[in-house]
């Protein structure tokens, strides 16, 4: 269940892999069906080789909207690590916040127990289910990229695109996937065909 979930958080709700890692239990609003994505999961490179949880890429916080079908999966997740937690007792080692107190993290490893996903591990562990399931060969990241697909082939607005998905700006979001609308502009142009 926990990675459908986390390839979910990707195709549906765009996320990059440090932002799925990082998503906190307390940000995840079940009355909204919206997740806070404030921070990113990283390597402290220059410190002690650890990781730490650092500002999402364009360094904004933003709120993100799952579609409520999926949020019930995402309960049954957060209700699985909540029972993972009370059943590993001592042997469950969390990352800790800057005030020492425990981070719960919506998924976790398997490894250490409590302690977050590896960002980079998620990318191999994808390709591994992918080709069990014989899906085509995408890399993580393209999971994203089908998400603001989708949203653009069913007329979304580039600005809603462009939040939900954490763009900087809408620029970026535009130039990113214009592509995908030289289609529609052609449609749209023969609506004029009605006409004359």
């Amino acid at each position: 269940m926990k990675y459908r979930v986390i390839y979910k958080l990707a195709c549906l709700v765009g996320l990059r892999e440090s932002e799925i890692t990082a998503i906190r239990l307390e940000k995840i609003n079940f009355v909204n069906n919206t997740i806070l994505i404030g921070q990113a999961l990283k390597y402290d490179t220059e410190g002690k080789s650890e990781l730490v949880l650092g500002p999402t890429k364009n360094k904004k916080s933003r709120i993100v909207n799952v579609p409520e079908k999926f949020m019930n999966e995402i309960k049954e997740q957060v209700q699985a690590q909540k029972k993972l937690k009370i059943k590993s007792g001592h042997a469950w080692k969390p990352m800790k916040d800057e005030d020492g107190k425990d981070i719960d993290f919506l998924v976790t490893s398997q490894i250490v127990l409590g302690y977050p996903i590896l960002p980079s591990s998620l990318g191999s562990t994808w390709h591994r289910h992918a080709k069990k399931l014989g899906l085509p060969k995408l890399n993580f990241h393209a999971l994203r990229h089908s998400c603001a697909s989708y949203l653009l082939s069913n007329d979304a607005n580039f600005k809603i695109i462009q939040e939900q998905l954490g763009h900087s700006d809408v620029g970026l979001t535009m130039n990113t996937y214009s592509h995908l609308t030289k289609e529609d502009k052609q449609t749209a142009i023969e609506l004029f065909n009605k006409i004359l």
